[in-house]
């Protein structure tokens, strides 16, 4: 059995952040992640907006809804140098469209899902030149 992981690293040094969410996650994997990203955004030198690229083809479990603060437990969202985040899922995963519609709607984030890395990187560059 697969132990449940999220974490956090540069994909591309000060522009993108790479989350890898692995197994059946609770609450205190997001709230970890949720500082290793805010710490990576402020450990940056760079002017231009910081992406975030959610890997959750390996996720097996969302935690509940409840457990997540209703999508407040993520912090790094008001960061400002905070810029768009991708959900990378071909799963379908119902609590993940239900929170990023909430997080979109409600909170006015920039947040799109995609079904593969490849579609997730080919938005950034649409929604930001400045990446290629």
């Amino acid at each position: 059995m697969t132990q449940p992981s999220s974490t956090a690293q540069w994909h591309t040094m000060d522009k993108i952040v790479y989350v890898k969410n692995i197994g059946a996650l609770k609450g205190d994997h997001f709230r970890s992640v949720d500082a290793e990203i805010v710490a990576l955004m402020r450990s940056s030198t760079s002017p231009e907006r910081i992406h975030v690229v959610v890997d959750c083809l390996e996720m097996t479990q969302v935690p509940p809804i409840s457990e997540l603060e209703f999508g407040r437990i993520l912090h790094y969202f008001n960061e400002p140098n905070c810029g768009w985040t991708i959900i990378v899922d071909n799963n379908n995963n119902i609590l993940l469209h239900v929170i990023s519609r909430l997080l979109t709607s409600v909170g006015g984030k920039r947040l799109q899902i995609e079904s593969t890395m490849d579609r997730a990187l080919t938005f950034l560059g649409r929604v930001d030149p400045l990446l290629l």
